[in-house]
């Protein structure tokens, strides 16, 4: 829940997926070099945004439950 919340409000773009048009000439396939390279940006910021969501929702949920056990811990060792 908290991955899909910061995905929702803070990374809108790092769930979107674009299928790039794919021009045929003559049987080959072209992409401008340009257009390839603007592509592979957006989808590499895209895999980042998506990675740094999970990483900072793991944080979230893992921290709480750690501290939680640590004072368990601590109380048991007394």
């Amino acid at each position: 829940m908290v991955n899909l919340g910061i995905k929702t409000f803070v990374f809108k773009e790092a769930d979107k997926y674009e299928i790039s048009p794919i021009i045929k000439i003559d049987g080959q396939v072209y992409e401008s070099k340009e257009e390839q390279e603007a592509r592979q940006n957006r989808e590499m910021t895209r895999n980042r945004q998506r990675e740094l969501a999970n990483a900072v929702a793991m944080i979230f949920v893992g921290a709480p439950l750690y501290i939680y056990h640590w004072h368990i811990i601590q109380k048991a060792s007394l």
